[in-house]
């Protein structure tokens, strides 16, 4: 064994059995993606954190579901629960300095607080910590694509889809967004569907499987989606799709594909 995986050993196990039960089942429930079960695992995860303060795990539980809220839209204030999940994740991080998955999640907030240098960085000593570790295969997808560097985004994507098949409706997304700009079309059709199959509401997903019809050539179904998409969510602005994209020239191809759908 490495001196690493000896430290990671004698890591810090909870000091309640009862802490690392409501751990577990708040990560089953968090895994379900759905806002009650979010609800519910926010739930068990502070009886954990009061059971057991100095449990990094059950902070990192707590910071995961801010982050998913904020994503999802599970919360009327999304900077706020952003910050709470940053917090958290640091606490954790310090409880724990071996816990990848707090890195992982530090990574995913600096990288929806725009920070993209930052949050490359911790993803990256989350992988070094545990590279088997899905949610930093997932961060790390999302900000090598929104820096501009789409083979290093597919080939983060393809190792998480390696290591959680059932990926995140937010990691198949930019997945799809990543085959899209790199003219893999086909892949972003294939990776849309199946994320739209499990979760048909998926706004974001409806209108990256528009704009990957329309680069295959798939003009109706491209223009069946657009006419639902504008039917049903009359505000959405095709410009402000995709403005996480650092590369201007990035985003101005998207923009095309997407008005390319009828956008």
């Amino acid at each position: 064994m490495t001196s690493l995986e000896l430290a990671r050993s004698a890591a810090k196990p909870a000091d309640s059995l009862e802490a690392y039960d409501l751990v577990l089942r708040g990560r089953a429930l968090s895994a379900r993606q759905t806002r009650a079960a979010n609800a519910e695992a926010r739930s068990l995860f502070e009886r954990a954190i009061e059971l057991d303060p100095k449990y990094a795990p059950a902070y990192v539980g707590l910071a995961n579901v801010n982050l998913r809220a904020a994503l999802v839209g599970w919360t009327q204030d999304p900077g706020e629960a952003l910050e709470r999940a940053e917090k958290l994740a640091t606490q954790a991080a310090s409880l724990d300095g071996l816990n990848a998955a707090a890195y992982a999640l530090l990574g995913e907030v600096e990288l929806y607080f725009g920070e993209y240098d930052r949050a490359l960085d911790q993803l990256r000593q989350a992988i070094e910590l545990n590279g088997s570790e899905a949610q930093s295969h997932e961060g790390l997808l999302a900000v090598l694509l929104f820096r501009g560097d789409l083979q290093g985004a597919i080939a983060a994507g393809e190792t998480l889809a390696q290591l959680q098949p059932d990926m995140s409706d937010a990691a198949a997304f930019h997945l799809g967004m990543a085959y899209v700009l790199a003219d893999r079309g086909a892949d972003a059709v294939r990776v849309l569907q199946r994320l739209l199959g499990r979760n048909p509401e998926f706004l974001y997903g409806k209108v990256q499987l528009a704009a990957a019809y329309a680069e295959t050539g798939r003009q109706p179904e491209a223009e069946q989606l657009a006419v639902e998409i504008r039917r049903r969510y009359p505000n959405f602005s095709t410009d402000e799709f995709g403005s996480l994209l650092r590369d201007s020239t990035l985003r101005a191809k998207l923009a095309d594909a997407l008005r390319k759908a009828g956008l």
